[in-house]
């Protein structure tokens, strides 16, 4: 499950950040973090937290999104999102003053009804999951948004095999998925 990591701000912008995000690691586990607008993401900055830091000398307004962070669901659940700003200033020039920040914490919950091959998370499994995992293979999309259910082949990859697999099975030429070559 894709989360985007968004702030608004107005002028000056925002100049620095240093964003932690605590999730339930029992429930949760980060499959990747994509550093926007010159962050830089810290996956395993602890066993259940993600940082999210970065600087910019212009500053950032409106809404502007600083990381897209995938987590993959380890066991059924819901865990808190629980964030934390230990740096948020703005981008004045020579002399940035801290922001007041309002944070709307979140959850995610891990359900069993998503379906192996799912990689969008669409509640099917169909063609579009197998493009889906080649634009992931590809290095055309940052991330599949349902990692757990992509690789179908259970070889700790998801690659164009999977994609093929998932067409396979959208074609009925293969019954099952997870397939076991």
């Amino acid at each position: 499950m894709a989360v985007g990591l968004v702030v608004e701000v107005g002028d000056p912008g925002l100049g620095a950040w240093t964003i932690e995000i605590a999730y339930d690691a029992e429930i949760l586990s980060v499959f990747g973090c994509l550093g926007t607008k010159g962050s830089i993401c810290l996956p395993a900055f602890g066993v259940d937290t993600v940082r999210v830091t970065g600087a910019s000398a212009s500053g950032l307004d409106s809404l502007d999104t600083l990381a897209i962070i995938v987590f993959t669901c380890e066991a059924l659940g819901v865990s808190p999102l629980a964030l934390t700003a230990s740096v948020f200033a703005d981008a004045t020039l020579g002399n940035p003053q801290d922001i007041d920040v309002t944070i709307a914490d979140g959850v995610i919950t891990c359900e069993g009804s998503d379906p192996m091959g799912d990689a969008n998370c669409s509640g099917t499994v169909d063609a579009i999951d197998a493009l889906v995992v080649l634009q992931y293979s590809a290095g055309l999309i940052a991330f599949p948004t349902c990692p757990q259910y992509s690789d179908v082949d259970g070889n700790g990859e998801i690659d164009a095999i999977d994609a093929v697999f998932i067409l396979q099975f959208v074609a009925g030429l293969i019954d099952d998925l997870p397939f076991d070559p």
